[in-house]
Protein backbone atom coordinates (compact mmCIF):
# COMPACT_ATOMS: atom_id res chain seq x y z
CA UNK A 1 0.00 0.00 0.00
CA UNK A 2 2.74 2.46 0.95
CA UNK A 3 4.54 2.02 -2.36
CA UNK A 4 1.31 2.40 -4.35
CA UNK A 5 0.48 5.67 -2.58
CA UNK A 6 4.02 6.97 -3.07
CA UNK A 7 3.87 6.16 -6.78
CA UNK A 8 0.53 7.95 -7.20
CA UNK A 9 1.88 10.99 -5.34
CA UNK A 10 4.94 11.01 -7.59
CA UNK A 11 2.77 10.84 -10.72
CA UNK A 12 0.59 13.70 -9.51
CA UNK A 13 3.65 15.80 -8.74
CA UNK A 14 5.14 15.08 -12.13
CA UNK A 15 1.93 16.26 -13.80
CA UNK A 16 1.86 19.37 -11.61
CA UNK A 17 5.45 20.23 -12.51
CA UNK A 18 4.51 20.04 -16.19
CA UNK A 19 1.62 22.45 -15.63
CA UNK A 20 3.67 25.17 -13.91
CA UNK A 21 4.46 28.37 -15.76
CA UNK A 22 7.87 30.04 -15.84
CA UNK A 23 6.83 32.56 -13.17
CA UNK A 24 5.59 29.87 -10.76
CA UNK A 25 9.01 28.45 -9.96
CA UNK A 26 10.18 31.52 -8.06
CA UNK A 27 7.02 31.91 -5.98
CA UNK A 28 7.38 31.61 -2.19
CA UNK A 29 5.63 28.72 -0.47
CA UNK A 30 4.40 28.06 3.07
CA UNK A 31 7.74 26.34 3.77
CA UNK A 32 9.80 29.15 5.36
CA UNK A 33 12.52 30.29 2.98
CA UNK A 34 11.60 27.86 0.22
CA UNK A 35 10.26 28.69 -3.22
CA UNK A 36 8.54 26.27 -5.57
CA UNK A 37 11.98 25.69 -7.13
CA UNK A 38 13.42 24.81 -3.71
CA UNK A 39 10.68 22.28 -3.01
CA UNK A 40 11.28 20.63 -6.38
CA UNK A 41 15.01 20.56 -5.57
CA UNK A 42 14.29 18.96 -2.20
CA UNK A 43 12.11 16.25 -3.71
CA UNK A 44 14.60 15.56 -6.50
CA UNK A 45 17.46 15.38 -3.99
CA UNK A 46 15.79 12.87 -1.66
CA UNK A 47 14.43 10.62 -4.37
CA UNK A 48 17.81 10.63 -6.14
CA UNK A 49 19.59 9.75 -2.90
CA UNK A 50 17.19 6.87 -2.26
CA UNK A 51 17.73 5.69 -5.85
CA UNK A 52 21.45 5.40 -5.10
CA UNK A 53 22.88 8.59 -6.57
CA UNK A 54 25.90 10.04 -4.74
CA UNK A 55 25.36 13.21 -2.75
CA UNK A 56 26.46 16.38 -4.48
CA UNK A 57 29.33 18.15 -2.73
CA UNK A 58 28.34 21.66 -1.70
CA UNK A 59 29.37 24.31 0.81
CA UNK A 60 26.87 24.50 3.70
CA UNK A 61 24.45 27.45 3.56
CA UNK A 62 24.96 30.31 6.05
CA UNK A 63 22.30 29.11 8.52
CA UNK A 64 23.68 25.54 8.66
CA UNK A 65 25.03 25.92 12.18
CA UNK A 66 21.51 26.33 13.58
CA UNK A 67 20.07 23.18 12.02
CA UNK A 68 19.81 19.65 13.37
CA UNK A 69 21.64 17.00 11.30
CA UNK A 70 18.58 15.79 9.40
CA UNK A 71 17.39 19.30 8.54
CA UNK A 72 20.93 20.24 7.50
CA UNK A 73 21.05 17.20 5.22
CA UNK A 74 17.76 18.32 3.66
CA UNK A 75 18.98 21.88 3.15
CA UNK A 76 22.23 20.72 1.56
CA UNK A 77 20.29 18.82 -1.09
CA UNK A 78 18.34 21.97 -1.94
CA UNK A 79 21.42 24.20 -1.80
CA UNK A 80 23.28 21.93 -4.22
CA UNK A 81 20.54 22.47 -6.83
CA UNK A 82 19.98 26.23 -6.56
CA UNK A 83 21.40 26.79 -10.05
CA UNK A 84 19.55 23.92 -11.69
CA UNK A 85 16.82 24.78 -14.17
CA UNK A 86 13.27 23.58 -13.52
CA UNK A 87 13.69 21.16 -16.43
CA UNK A 88 16.77 19.65 -14.80
CA UNK A 89 15.01 19.26 -11.46
CA UNK A 90 11.98 17.61 -13.01
CA UNK A 91 14.15 15.26 -15.07
CA UNK A 92 16.14 14.26 -11.97
CA UNK A 93 12.96 13.69 -9.96
CA UNK A 94 11.28 11.61 -12.65
CA UNK A 95 14.39 9.54 -13.33
CA UNK A 96 14.91 8.79 -9.65
CA UNK A 97 11.27 7.79 -9.19
CA UNK A 98 11.50 5.43 -12.17
CA UNK A 99 14.61 3.75 -10.76
CA UNK A 100 13.12 3.54 -7.27
CA UNK A 101 9.95 2.02 -8.68
CA UNK A 102 11.92 -0.62 -10.56
CA UNK A 103 14.01 -1.45 -7.49
CA UNK A 104 10.97 -1.80 -5.24
CA UNK A 105 9.21 -3.99 -7.79
CA UNK A 106 12.27 -6.22 -8.11
CA UNK A 107 12.89 -6.50 -4.36
CA UNK A 108 9.86 -5.36 -2.37
CA UNK A 109 10.40 -5.11 1.40
CA UNK A 110 8.99 -8.19 3.11
CA UNK A 111 9.34 -6.96 6.69
CA UNK A 112 8.19 -3.39 7.17
CA UNK A 113 9.68 -3.29 10.68
CA UNK A 114 13.16 -4.17 9.44
CA UNK A 115 15.74 -1.41 8.98
CA UNK A 116 15.49 0.16 5.54
CA UNK A 117 18.56 -0.36 3.43
CA UNK A 118 18.98 3.25 2.35
CA UNK A 119 17.46 6.29 4.07
CA UNK A 120 17.90 10.07 3.77
CA UNK A 121 21.14 10.98 5.50
CA UNK A 122 21.42 7.45 6.88
CA UNK A 123 18.74 8.10 9.49
CA UNK A 124 17.72 4.91 11.30
CA UNK A 125 14.27 4.29 9.85
CA UNK A 126 12.36 1.08 9.30
CA UNK A 127 10.93 0.32 5.89
CA UNK A 128 7.50 1.33 7.17
CA UNK A 129 8.75 4.69 8.42
CA UNK A 130 10.66 5.37 5.20
CA UNK A 131 7.81 4.49 2.84
CA UNK A 132 5.28 6.37 4.94
CA UNK A 133 7.54 9.42 5.04
CA UNK A 134 8.05 9.50 1.29
CA UNK A 135 4.32 9.33 0.51
CA UNK A 136 3.46 12.06 3.02
CA UNK A 137 6.40 14.25 2.01
CA UNK A 138 5.46 14.15 -1.67
CA UNK A 139 1.78 14.87 -1.09
CA UNK A 140 2.30 17.66 1.47
CA UNK A 141 4.82 19.36 -0.81
CA UNK A 142 2.47 18.95 -3.76
CA UNK A 143 -0.05 20.93 -1.75
CA UNK A 144 2.60 23.56 -0.89
CA UNK A 145 3.18 24.05 -4.61
CA UNK A 146 -0.53 24.08 -5.42
CA UNK A 147 -1.21 26.81 -2.87
CA UNK A 148 1.76 28.87 -4.01
CA UNK A 149 0.82 28.62 -7.69
CA UNK A 150 -2.96 28.88 -7.16
CA UNK A 151 -3.59 25.42 -8.58
CA UNK A 152 -5.81 23.66 -6.03
CA UNK A 153 -6.36 19.95 -6.46
CA UNK A 154 -5.48 16.41 -5.35
CA UNK A 155 -7.33 16.84 -2.06
CA UNK A 156 -9.39 13.73 -2.77
CA UNK A 157 -6.46 11.52 -3.80
CA UNK A 158 -5.03 8.43 -2.16
CA UNK A 159 -2.16 10.61 -0.93
CA UNK A 160 -4.61 12.98 0.74
CA UNK A 161 -6.40 10.18 2.58
CA UNK A 162 -3.13 8.52 3.54
CA UNK A 163 -1.74 11.77 4.94
CA UNK A 164 -4.88 12.78 6.84
CA UNK A 165 -5.08 9.46 8.68
CA UNK A 166 -1.32 9.34 9.29
CA UNK A 167 -1.53 12.79 10.85
CA UNK A 168 -4.61 11.71 12.79
CA UNK A 169 -2.59 8.93 14.41
CA UNK A 170 -0.30 11.64 15.84
CA UNK A 171 -3.07 13.43 17.73
CA UNK A 172 -2.67 11.41 20.98
CA UNK A 173 0.92 12.68 21.03
CA UNK A 174 -0.24 16.23 20.33
CA UNK A 175 -2.75 16.23 23.17
CA UNK A 176 -0.90 14.10 25.71
CA UNK A 177 2.72 15.19 25.22
CA UNK A 178 2.47 18.71 23.81
CA UNK A 179 -0.67 20.14 25.39
CA UNK A 180 -0.78 18.01 28.57
CA UNK A 181 -4.29 18.80 29.84
CA UNK A 182 -5.82 17.15 32.91
CA UNK A 183 -6.89 13.48 32.92
CA UNK A 184 -10.35 12.96 31.50
CA UNK A 185 -9.96 15.71 28.91
CA UNK A 186 -11.42 14.72 25.55
CA UNK A 187 -10.87 16.51 22.25
CA UNK A 188 -12.63 15.75 18.96
CA UNK A 189 -11.25 16.76 15.58
CA UNK A 190 -14.00 16.78 12.93
CA UNK A 191 -12.50 16.86 9.44
CA UNK A 192 -14.90 17.51 6.57
CA UNK A 193 -14.47 16.61 2.89
CA UNK A 194 -12.91 15.91 0.49
CA UNK A 195 -11.35 13.49 3.02
CA UNK A 196 -13.72 13.12 5.95
CA UNK A 197 -12.55 11.85 9.32
CA UNK A 198 -13.30 12.10 13.04
CA UNK A 199 -10.48 11.73 15.54
CA UNK A 200 -11.12 11.60 19.28
CA UNK A 201 -8.45 11.57 21.97
CA UNK A 202 -8.88 11.22 25.74
CA UNK A 203 -6.27 11.82 28.42
CA UNK A 204 -5.95 8.86 30.77
CA UNK A 205 -5.09 8.91 34.47
CA UNK A 206 -1.45 8.44 33.50
CA UNK A 207 -1.51 11.64 31.44
CA UNK A 208 -1.20 9.83 28.12
CA UNK A 209 -3.41 10.55 25.16
CA UNK A 210 -5.36 7.62 23.73
CA UNK A 211 -7.68 7.42 20.73
CA UNK A 212 -11.36 6.68 21.28
CA UNK A 213 -13.37 4.80 18.64
CA UNK A 214 -16.39 7.08 19.09
CA UNK A 215 -16.59 10.73 20.23
CA UNK A 216 -18.50 11.46 23.45
CA UNK A 217 -21.66 13.54 23.23
CA UNK A 218 -20.00 16.39 25.12
CA UNK A 219 -16.23 16.43 24.64
CA UNK A 220 -14.12 19.00 26.43
CA UNK A 221 -13.45 20.66 23.08
CA UNK A 222 -14.47 20.03 19.50
CA UNK A 223 -12.51 21.38 16.52
CA UNK A 224 -14.10 21.37 13.07
CA UNK A 225 -12.20 22.13 9.88
CA UNK A 226 -11.88 20.98 6.28
CA UNK A 227 -9.29 18.58 4.89
CA UNK A 228 -6.88 21.23 3.69
CA UNK A 229 -6.99 23.17 6.96
CA UNK A 230 -6.30 20.02 8.99
CA UNK A 231 -3.26 19.17 6.87
CA UNK A 232 -1.96 22.75 6.87
CA UNK A 233 -2.09 22.76 10.68
CA UNK A 234 -0.52 19.32 11.14
CA UNK A 235 2.24 20.17 8.67
CA UNK A 236 2.96 23.43 10.47
CA UNK A 237 2.36 25.53 7.40
CA UNK A 238 0.19 28.36 8.75
CA UNK A 239 -0.92 29.62 12.19
CA UNK A 240 -4.45 28.67 13.29
CA UNK A 241 -5.57 32.31 13.43
CA UNK A 242 -5.16 32.49 9.64
CA UNK A 243 -7.45 29.50 9.05
CA UNK A 244 -11.18 28.76 9.16
CA UNK A 245 -11.79 26.60 12.23
CA UNK A 246 -15.00 26.16 14.23
CA UNK A 247 -14.53 25.64 17.98
CA UNK A 248 -17.00 24.29 20.53
CA UNK A 249 -16.51 23.71 24.24
CA UNK A 250 -13.45 24.88 26.14
CA UNK A 251 -12.05 27.62 23.90
CA UNK A 252 -8.89 28.08 25.94
CA UNK A 253 -8.04 24.40 25.59
CA UNK A 254 -8.99 24.47 21.91
CA UNK A 255 -6.60 27.35 21.20
CA UNK A 256 -3.81 25.54 23.03
CA UNK A 257 -4.43 22.42 20.97
CA UNK A 258 -4.53 24.33 17.69
CA UNK A 259 -1.24 25.97 18.54
CA UNK A 260 0.44 22.59 19.13
CA UNK A 261 -0.89 20.58 16.19
CA UNK A 262 2.20 20.85 14.00
CA UNK A 263 4.05 17.53 13.95
CA UNK A 264 6.24 18.32 10.95
CA UNK A 265 7.44 21.38 9.08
Amino acid sequence: MYVDVWRECARNLSALFADLGDDDWSKPTDCPGWTVHDIAAHLAALEAELAGDPLRPVEPPPMSGTLDPFRLHTELGVHARRQNSPEQLVAEFRGAVERRTAALEQAPPTDLQAPAGRTPGGIGWTWERLLQNRAIDLWVHEQDIRRASDRPGSLDSAGARFTVFAFGSSLPFVLGKKVQPEPGTTVVWQVTGPVEATFTVVIGDDGRGRPLPEPPSQPTARLAMDTETFVVLMAGRRPPEDLAIAVQGDETLARRVLGEMAVTS
